[in-house]
């Protein structure tokens, strides 16, 4: 990707490519929004990232980064040249997760049960060796003899 919004798709009207169906969160960056891609008759995750809080730079990051990690399957993938412009806001197109986040799934005062950490813990552990195996993670984690997890 060049270092120029000139290279940016712009969308002038998001409603002609993507029908938006409900906000998935927001936060300090910005905000995800469930859409349909009318193009390919996909739902998907529209990451928005206003221009007003977003320099190009910290966004072409963002989405390199989240290209490079797309092929680990517990990774969310981001979908390679979907990403655009909109007059006021940077739009990344990834993957839908239709059953949300981890926190959600984790039920208020009761946790989860010890098979489901275990399958879990597995999941996070072969992505945070895979984001250090492409450079992005710096901690080694090592179990000593008696099988306690050391940072």
């Amino acid at each position: 990707m060049e270092s120029t919004t000139d290279s940016l798709p712009l969308l002038t009207d998001t409603n002609e490519r993507f029908r938006r169906i409900r906000e998935l969160g927001s936060g300090t960056y910005g905000r995800v929004l469930l859409a349909l891609d009318r193009d390919l008759q996909q739902r998907c995750a529209l990451k928005i990232l206003p221009k007003s809080t977003t320099k190009y730079r910290d966004f072409q990051r963002e989405y390199n980064y989240s290209l490079l990690l797309s092929p680990h399957r517990s990774i969310i993938s981001t979908y390679e040249d979907r990403c655009y412009q909109t007059a006021d806001a940077f739009v990344i197109v990834q993957e839908f997760a239709p059953l949300g986040d981890l926190f959600e799934s984790i039920p208020p005062q009761r946790g989860l049960p010890e098979k489901a950490v275990k399958t879990i813990m597995k999941q996070v552990a072969s992505a945070l060796e895979f984001m250090h195996d492409k450079g992005l993670v710096k901690s080694i984690f090592d179990c000593n003899e008696k099988n306690h997890l050391e940072i």
